[in-house]
């Protein structure tokens, strides 16, 4: 387990506070709002939709199959992977804010209160992942790699691939490099109540991220959507 920094304090704090304002940044909300890009990023947002249902679908017929949603925020990725789930399977819905794993429940409750029968949200630090080795059947990040620092990048993959099962799969959503994007910076991101906190956000482009995840996963592929997204894919 690394030691904590400021940085991570800043991190942890902000995303405890942000939880309630978090999705404005998936809708388009308030300073998100950009009437130029919105429709390309909406439709972009719906391409990372249709992954994340095939990739929950992947193995529906497995009758215990584990998913871990690791960092999952407000959950806006988790009812695609627990609607396939069998009875006997279970999500593992993780995250160090409870503010966010609240958010979460109320999200897949809202969605179908069956899904909270296949939900165990856990609170815990991704430096540290509370699994056994070989624990889940599929793993997804959603938007955390981009904040992960990269003396820890090698290290926290090597934990994500101790808990994933041989023919285990792995799904990725993260920002994209593109024009007018830094690769890397420590930004003081704003709250709603004007609160401000400094975040790391390194950003890659398609063939980095494949090259980072193909030193510990033999099968890797990574793709950009037309601007904003990368979805990167890996299986041992």
């Amino acid at each position: 387990m690394f030691e904590k920094t400021p940085l991570d304090r800043s991190m942890q704090l902000y995303y405890e506070r942000r939880a309630p304002e978090y999705d404005d940044w998936y809708d388009r909300r308030g300073r998100y709002h950009d009437p130029r890009t919105n429709p390309a990023w909406h439709a972009q947002l719906a391409e990372l939709g249709r992954e994340a249902a095939r990739f929950g679908g992947g193995l529906a017929r497995a009758p215990r199959l584990r998913v871990l949603d690791l960092a999952c925020g407000t959950g806006k990725w988790s009812p695609y992977f627990v609607h396939s789930l069998q009875p006997t399977g279970r999500l593992v819905a993780f995250d160090y804010s409870a503010a966010m794993l609240a958010e979460t429940r109320v999200r897949l409750e809202e969605d179908d209160p069956a899904n909270l029968t296949k939900t165990l949200f856990v609170r815990g630090d991704a430096y540290a992942l509370p699994f056994l080795d070989s624990a889940f059947d599929l793993i997804f990040m959603g938007f955390w790699l981009s904040h992960v620092q990269r003396e820890r990048l090698y290290p926290f993959l090597g934990e994500v691939k101790r808990i994933m099962r041989p023919g285990g799969n792995l799904l990725v959503f993260d920002s994209a490099l593109r024009e007018g994007v830094p690769a890397e910076a420590v930004a003081r991101r704003p709250l709603l109540n004007g609160q401000t906190y400094d975040v790391l956000k390194i950003n890659y482009a398609p063939a980095q991220l494949e090259g980072i995840l193909a030193r510990l996963f033999p099968q890797t592929s990574v793709r950009q959507t037309r601007d904003f997204f990368l979805i990167a894919q890996a299986s041992l």
